[in-house]
């Protein structure tokens, strides 16, 4: 189970199935806003 966890500078564990799945909230999340500029843009909405 260890190697299942990365360990931070500051020593605090964590768990890399975690990590992944924020990455991936954080990824969905910014498509969203480039999606949203996108059609503000488009619509001429500033």
């Amino acid at each position: 189970m260890a190697n299942d966890c990365l360990v931070s500078p500051t020593g605090v564990r964590f768990d890399r199935r975690r990590i992944e799945a924020l990455a991936i909230i954080q990824v969905e999340r910014s498509e969203k806003q480039k999606e949203a500029f996108y059609w503000r843009k488009k619509l001429g909405i500033s």
